[in-house]
């Protein structure tokens, strides 16, 4: 497959290889050197799967999203907060 690139310097990836790759509009993709090649692939994130559970004590339900699991900070919750009304 070959592509062009745009005085903008965009290129546009052919159909075939964004159906194989399952790419959407506004999909990241990770770009690196490689010696004198450009490698390019989805920069998707790993997720794993959310758990909701309940609390034995509280009896409230909360989301588990196991060990590995990023840490939200204080800042985080700031402005997921701020979008709200």
């Amino acid at each position: 497959m070959t592509t062009v690139i745009s005085t903008k310097g965009q290129l546009v990836m052919p159909a075939a290889a964004r159906k194989a790759l399952g790419l959407k509009p506004g999909d990241r993709l990770r770009v690196t050197l490689e010696g004198r090649s450009v490698r390019i692939e989805p920069a998707r994130v790993a997720r794993a799967p959310v758990r909701i559970k309940t609390n034995p004590r509280t009896g409230l339900p909360y989301a588990d999203m196991g060990a590995d699991a990023p840490a939200v900070t204080l800042g985080d919750v700031k402005r997921l907060l701020a979008d709200f009304p």
